[in-house]
Formats: C-alpha cells, sequence, structure tokens
C-alpha cells in the first residue's frame, strides 16, 4: 500500500444509528421513496435492460441518497477472488488503487452481517470514500464504492438507508443473472431441439438420397431403366420432403414478422406453404371473432402471438409426417374472454395417454418429442393446451390463451405519463415533471395497465409502440 494514502477503513456498526431517530418525516419519506424507487427498477425494466444499464441505474439510486460525487462498481469474482470494475457514473474513481487497498476478508465478514453493519469509509489520496457491500444470501457479489465530500457524511440516517439500498442493488443483480441464465437455457433448449428435428429428419433423409444415388448408379451400369425411373421419383419425393422440413424450420426461426403484428397474414401465409407443397389434402382456415381487418387486439403480448404461429406450425408438421390425412381445419377465433387455436384433421389418429406418457421423456419417437415441445410452449405464454385424438377418428389439437381486456381510450394524462414512462423516467420523476404527487401518478399507471390489458410498464409502452401513441 503506497504510504502517500493516508488509509483507514472503519465498519459503521449499528449502534452508529442506536441513538439516531429520523430528524424529521420528510426524511423518513425520502428513505422510503430511494428504495421503493430502487425496487421499481427490477419490477418495471425486468429482461429488457442490458447489464449495464441496470448497473449504472444501481450506481445512480446509491449515489442520490448521499449526493456523491463519482460511483464504481466493483463486482467479486469467487474463482480468482478479486474485485473486477464494471461500471461508474459521475466523478470517476481510482479503481486500480482502491481495489489494492480493500480488505477483501473485511467485506467477506461483512457480507454475513445484517444491513446495519455492511458499510465501511476509507481515505484514498485524501479523498474519503464510502463502501457499499452488496452481498446476498450471505454471499458477497461485490461493492459500490461511493465518493464523498465529508467523512461524516453517513452520521444519520442515510447511513442506513445506503445499507439498505445495498441489499435491493445486490437482489437486483443476482435476479438479473439468474433471469439471464433461464433465457440462456432456455435458448440452449431450443438449439437443441433444431439440431435434433434437423438430424433425425433431413440429415437422415439427405443420407438415404445419397445411397439411392449411388444404388440407381449401378443400376445405370446394368441398363435397368424402368427401375432406375421408379428410385429417381422416390428421391424426389425423398427430396421435397427435406425441403418442405427445412421451409418449416425456417419459417419457425422467423419471429420478426410475428412480433411486428402480422400474425393473422402470417399464418394464412403457411396454410398456403401448405396447400402449394400438398395439393393432395384439402386445408381449410377459418378466423372469425375478430375485427372487420382480422387483426388482433394490439394489447395481445408478442409471446402469444409468436406461440400461436408456432402451434399451428407443429401441428401442420405432425399431420404431413403422422396422420395420413386428407382434409385439414383450422380455426382462429374469439371466445369470451379467450383467443382458441385449433387444428383438426381426419387421420390415422393415436391413443393421445400412450403419447403423452411418452413425451414427458425426451424421446423414444419424433411425434411425442414435437407434441412435448408444443404443450411446453403454450404453457409458458399462459395457455391451455388440449389434445383430442383416437385410432381411425383423426386428431383435435386445441390450445386457448386468456385475451387481456378490451382496450378502453385512455385520457390526454395517461398518455402523457406513458409517454414518460418510455423515457424511463421513474414516478417521483413523473410526479416531479408534472407538479403532482407520486400516488396521483402510480393511481394513473395502474388504470393505464388495467385499460391495455398488461402486467407491467414494458408492455404497456410496448403496446404504445405497437399502436403509434409514441
Amino acid at each position: 500500500m503506497a504510504s502517500s494514502n493516508a488509509y483507514r477503513a472503519e465498519s459503521l456498526s449499528a449502534h452508529h444509528y442506536s441513538g439516531q431517530r429520523y430528524s424529521s418525516l420528510p426524511e423518513a419519506l425520502y428513505s422510503l421513496s430511494c428504495l421503493s424507487d430502487l425496487y421499481e427498477i427490477g419490477n418495471v425494466l425486468g429482461a429488457e435492460i442490458d447489464s449495464r444499464e441496470l448497473r449504472e441505474h444501481i450506481l445512480t439510486h446509491l449515489s442520490r441518497a448521499i449526493r456523491a460525487q463519482g460511483a464504481c462498481l466493483l463486482l467479486y469474482h469467487t474463482a480468482q477472488q478479486r474485485f473486477i470494475p464494471v461500471a461508474s457514473v459521475g466523478e470517476r474513481l481510482p479503481t486500480a488503487q482502491l481495489i489494492a487497498t480493500i480488505d477483501q476478508q473485511m467485506m467477506e465478514q461483512q457480507a454475513l452481517h445484517g444491513p446495519g453493519e455492511t458499510l465501511a469509509t476509507l481515505l484514498l489520496d485524501n479523498q474519503c470514500i464510502v463502501l457499499v457491500t452488496l452481498s446476498s444470501n450471505n454471499t458477497l457479489l461485490g461493492i459500490v464504492a461511493l465518493l464523498v465530500t465529508d467523512k461524516n457524511t453517513l452520521v444519520d440516517e442515510r447511513g442506513l438507508l445506503l445499507a439498505f439500498m445495498g441489499r435491493v442493488a445486490a437482489s437486483l443483480l443476482r435476479n438479473y443473472d439468474l433471469s439471464n441464465q433461464m433465457r440462456q437455457d432456455a435458448i440452449n433448449q431450443e438449439r437443441n431441439r433444431i439440431a435434433r428435428g434437423l438430424h433425425d429428419t433431413i440429415t437422415q433423409q439427405i443420407t438415404h438420397v445419397l445411397h439411392k444415388l449411388e444404388y440407381i448408379q449401378r443400376l445405370m451400369e446394368m441398363n435397368c431403366g424402368q427401375l432406375i425411373l421408379s428410385e429417381l421419383q422416390h428421391v424426389q419425393s425423398t427430396l421435397n420432403g427435406s425441403l418442405h422440413e427445412l421451409r418449416n424450420t425456417m419459417s419457425a426461426l422467423l419471429s420478426p414478422r410475428v412480433e411486428k403484428g402480422a400474425l393473422v397474414e402470417t399464418i394464412r401465409q403457411i396454410v398456403n406453404e401448405y396447400k402449394i407443397s400438398h395439393p393432395e389434402t384439402d386445408c381449410v382456415l377459418k378466423i372469425s371473432g375478430l375485427d372487420e381487418s382480422q387483426h388482433l387486439p394490439p394489447q395481445l403480448p408478442s409471446k402469444i402471438e409468436m406461440c400461436v404461429f408456432q402451434c399451428i406450425q407443429e401441428a401442420l408438421t405432425n399431420v404431413w409426417k403422422h396422420a395420413q390425412a386428407t382434409s385439414i381445419h383450422i380455426q382462429l377465433h374469439r371466445l369470451a374472454g379467450w383467443l382458441v387455436v385449433e387444428v383438426n384433421d381426419n387421420g390415422i389418429g393415436f391413443e393421445p395417454e400412450q403419447v403423452l406418457i411418452a413425451s414427458e421423456h425426451y424421446g423414444v419417437e419424433e411425434r411425442h418429442f414435437g407434441l412435448y415441445i408444443m404443450r411446453e410452449r403454450i404453457e409458458e405464454a399462459g395457455g391451455l393446451w388440449e389434445l383430442q385424438s383416437q385410432s381411425g377418428e383423426g386428431t383435435t389439437v386445441r390450445a386457448r390463451f386468456p385475451m387481456p381486456n378490451p382496450t378502453n381510450e385512455l385520457t390526454k394524462r395517461e398518455h402523457e405519463i406513458l409517454h414518460l414512462v418510455s423515457e424511463g423516467l421513474t414516478n417521483r420523476e413523473i410526479a416531479r415533471r408534472l407538479e403532482v404527487s407520486i400516488d396521483t401518478v402510480k393511481a394513473h399507471i395502474h388504470h393505464i395497465m388495467h385499460k391495455l390489458g398488461v402486467k407491467d410498464r414494458v408492455q404497456a409502452v410496448a403496446v404504445a409502440y405497437r399502436n403509434g401513441w409514441l
């Protein structure tokens, strides 16, 4: 440690506050609003924010609590047992000196304590720095370092407030990492599903075609003209099947055209493609219960739109592969508070109980796996899945999704607040901008979400963009 640094680290224990009382009601309200605003980051932004923005939001909120001039976030790398700087706001701190100076063992010990003992101060090059320990489940996640002008800044309620904010910030970081891991697991699962599907169908079909071509070459040497023609027809049929499978796979990956609100048109496209590829099958699409332009309600979550598209596509693929059907009826309609999707065929059918038992395990047969994935997607999107089938009497696959409440007219004030929400302003900032109380802002936001039939502010902003309000 450099001798030029007048270094002193001290733990701010709970007894520092034992003789303190909140000096005034405004101070208590300020503390509550700081905690509330920090909590709101996780509730409002969720997965829509990237890690850099989340970290900077946390630093900004902690800095405001004690009017720090600058702040930096140091995440603790457990395997390497060292701190890594990942974000900063305001005046820059000497992070290299800071990391070299921090008492790592003391920070790990503080992670085991309650919020009243998770702060420390140190003097570095005549600068006073407050260290806020970020811990979750007694595990050290990192440190927020705050640059302040007065080493006695925390001799009041603000110190305890900062300690509790550190706990909230640690929870936000941990939950964000867990959500990212869950999303990555879902992506990997989908990649594996596509890879298995390609291997079990297209790869095997192409391998089969290569073998057939070798056989045809030998037939040509033997001048077996009629047999060659028969084998070539078989090869053509196999390649057509592979092409159809590739188109289905590619269509499943083209989610942007569904997310833009063109679900009905997209469904028509895949049905028309199926008719072209299978002219021997009578395929009928019926859409009812929507508005005159046959558009789905704009507040319908995009994940449901995508799920409806994938459900129909998977059902058509299953019919083509297994059902031997000559007729398919596809229905998309609104019934009471539900959006209902139904695909019915007159194929050979099967025994649902046996298939559903097999579908609980990834495997045995590809058709079982496809049904498992279909049900899983529908239930993850909040829908209900039904399967009806009987040997020799066809199959019906039905999915029902709860519809949001009908869109009511937003007031001028609600449009104004929704616009400010889209800019990323907190309730407190919106209240200050409009010169109203925070409770009034919260009430308006509650009414907006109720009218649009959404669960959070992110979905409300998405609906506003889709409707062209922003």
